[in-house]
C-alpha cells in the first residue's frame, strides 16, 4: 500500500488515537496500541469512521487486525459511497 504515511493523531470511531498510518488507494492501515484497540471494541467486518491527520473523516470496513507486539496493525477497506446514503 503506497501513499501518505506517518505518525500522528487520528480519530477512529469518534476517539482520538495516536499511532502510525499508511493510506493508499486500496484503503488505510493503522498501527495502534493494544489498549486503544481494545477500548474501541471493533472487530473484522464492522464499519468505522476514520479521520487521518489533515483529512476529513471517511467510512471504512475493518477487514483485518493483526497482532504484532505491543499492538495491532489494522487494515481498513473504503466503504462504498452508496451504502453511506442509505
Amino acid at each position: 500500500m503506497a501513499g501518505r504515511s506517518g505518525p500522528g493523531g487520528m480519530v477512529v470511531a469518534g476517539r482520538t488515537l495516536y499511532g502510525r498510518f499508511v493510506a493508499g488507494r486500496d484503503g488505510v492501515r493503522i498501527r495502534v496500541g493494544a489498549d486503544d484497540w481494545g477500548r474501541l471494541g471493533l472487530r473484522e467486518g464492522e464499519r468505522v469512521s476514520v479521520a487521518l491527520p489533515g483529512k476529513r473523516a471517511a467510512d471504512y470496513f475493518v477487514y483485518r487486525e493483526t497482532w504484532t507486539d505491543p499492538g495491532y496493525w489494522v487494515d481498513l477497506a473504503p466503504a462504498p459511497a452508496d451504502l453511506a446514503a442509505r
